[in-house]
């Protein structure tokens, strides 16, 4: 017989991971990056996308969306093409790093959805973010489609960096502008070293006790079962 105590366990745990499992979709944040040294510090990158060698010189190159790289797709809504610039025509386009991906140009009406699938078990990313035509407009971030942040720009040729880690697979990132943003000049989403990776404190392998624990949980959901049907047969 197994103990009771035990079979309330493996019932805890099963449903435990079950909610676990399916709740994957959240990726829960643990932890927040300024600076590129403390993601590294805290990741192991294995892909980033620099856009470099794209665009020559000033003239600038287009890519239609999707546009995939390293196995990573950037997607654009409503869709169009995307701009890499490399050394731009004026001081809004250089950055000093090399190339850029850029939105298209919001408007009055129009606010670019920039949305980056990521490769599976992706549970580290980094990025620099700009924005031109309007620089150190503020820009919204969201993980997995949860609830955005907001990142602010520094001056130019300043890039904001932003890094995260999370418990559970990032799937997506989303950029856009916040709701009520002025963008009648046309103000663009610049990305740039575009990383992705694996949080180093992150395990996705149960431990021996834990699987054991949800084989009694199985075990005993199948014994409720042949019960419940043989009551139900013998009324």
């Amino acid at each position: 017989m197994i103990p009771r105590a035990m079979v309330r366990g493996g019932m805890a745990v099963l449903a435990a991971w079950m909610a676990g499992a399916c709740g994957a979709r959240a990726a829960v944040i643990t932890n927040v990056f300024t600076d590129l040294t403390s993601w590294q510090s805290a990741a192991t990158a294995t892909a980033t996308v620099t856009f470099d060698g794209i665009a020559s010189g000033t003239t600038a190159a287009s890519e239609a969306s999707p546009y995939s790289a390293d196995g990573i797709v950037f997607s654009e809504t409503p869709s169009a093409n995307f701009t890499i610039w490399d050394t731009g025509p004026g001081s809004y386009f250089t950055f000093n790093t090399g190339g850029i991906l850029f939105s298209m140009s919001g408007s009055s009406v129009t606010n670019p959805v920039v949305t980056v699938t990521l490769p599976a078990n992706t549970t580290a990313v980094a990025f620099n973010l700009v924005t031109i035509n309007n620089p150190q407009t503020p820009v919204d971030v969201a993980f997995n489609g949860g609830a955005p942040v907001v990142i602010n720009q520094p001056a130019p040729p300043a890039e904001a960096f932003y890094g995260v880690t999370a418990t559970a697979p990032i799937t997506t990132v989303t950029f856009t502008f916040p709701s009520g943003t002025n963008l009648t000049n046309g103000t663009q989403i610049g990305l740039d070293n575009f990383a992705v990776g694996t949080a180093g404190t992150v395990s996705s392998t149960p431990e021996a006790a834990t699987l054991l624990m949800i084989g009694i949980g199985l075990a005993t959901m199948k014994l409720m079962r042949r019960r419940t049907h043989a009551t139900a047969a013998a009324a």
